[in-house]
């Protein structure tokens, strides 16, 4: 199922995450240099549905279904609850000939099911990371999780002079700036490195905001939260140096958590760290909590992949 209406339609069933969002897939396509078609997949059982959100793109001239591609953790959802029968099932029957699940956070499965029904298949599976701070509890409550060096400047927070704002594409200009200013400090680079028109794409459907921080009349940090039904992803960010103990993106951070938690969320993702121990502690002493999830790629017997490239071919 290719089309975006159909895509559309079946998001709605269950409460999307941040990744479950069309313009999580443009911003792949942006991204990957490589375009990325929206699939949604349906499954019914008695009176049960059950829905998988992806996209497809072609590597090495091959199908590849992800879901959800990027690094966002997508599975199943809906009414069916235990979903590890229904994805063999699911796996046995696709075409595709490489296919990458990747669960939600806490929801581990090693991969190894589909052999009772697929032997030959190959897969490799491995567990991803991030950091998971729970809103459901009140604010008193979350800055009591807060570390306890950061919680009395965290207090103090609206005493320090900061203004803050938020928006959407109108202040990605501004954001740019403060990002590429402040990757100039960073001691170890991280993996990902975004480009304006990736941003551009995340912000095109609304579904992300843009929060700058200003000190004494300058902008002097800024970060990107991306948004689901329920949960927001932290998903990158900029800040200058200020002297003395006075930091904007703790006050930024923090502001946003409390913000969020006013508007109805009840997740702050912060993503992973990988193997950065700095942001590590950043994320930490907010209270968020590392989280795994698995992540398995499948792939399928060569004489699949030989159908597939055909199959391009012939649509070409």
């Amino acid at each position: 199922m290719f089309s975006r209406e159909t895509f559309l339609e079946l998001a709605q069933i269950s409460a999307r995450t941040c990744f479950d969002t069309l313009d999580w897939i443009h911003a792949a396509t942006v991204a990957r240099n490589s375009r990325h078609w929206p699939v949604a997949w349906r499954a019914r059982r008695d009176q049960q549905v059950a829905v998988l959100l992806g996209a497809v793109h072609l590597r090495w001239g091959i199908p590849v279904f992800e879901s959800m591609p990027m690094g966002g953790y997508g599975g199943w959802y809906g009414d069916v609850v235990d979903s590890s029968d229904l994805e063999c099932e699911w796996l046995s029957r696709v075409l595709f000939p490489v296919v990458v699940l990747c669960g939600r956070p806490a929801a581990h499965d090693d991969g190894s099911g589909i052999h009772r029904v697929w032997p030959s298949l190959s897969c490799r599976h491995s567990l991803q990371e991030t950091h998971i701070l729970d809103l459901e509890p009140s604010a008193a409550e979350l800055l009591s999780s807060v570390k306890p060096s950061v919680r009395s400047y965290l207090r103090r927070v609206d005493q320090l002079g900061f203004v803050f704002s938020s928006g959407g594409l109108e202040l990605l200009e501004t954001f740019m700036s403060i990002y590429a200013s402040g990757r100039k400090n960073w001691l170890k680079k991280p993996v990902s490195d975004y480009s304006v028109t990736y941003f551009r794409a995340l912000l095109h459907g609304g579904n992300s905001e843009i929060w700058l921080v200003a000190h004494e009349g300058a902008t002097v940090g800024a970060a990107f939260f991306v948004k689901g039904d329920k949960d927001v992803l932290y998903m990158a960010s900029g800040v200058q140096k200020l002297p003395g103990p006075v930091s904007p993106m703790d006050a930024l951070v923090w502001s946003a958590i409390l913000d969020f938690q006013r508007r109805g969320y009840s997740l702050f993702n912060m993503g992973a760290s990988r193997g950065l121990e700095s942001v590590r502690r950043f994320k930490e002493k907010f209270g968020a909590r590392p989280q795994t999830y698995s992540r398995t790629v499948y792939l399928f017997p060569a004489f699949t992949v030989a159908l597939h490239r055909l199959f391009v071919w012939l649509r070409s």
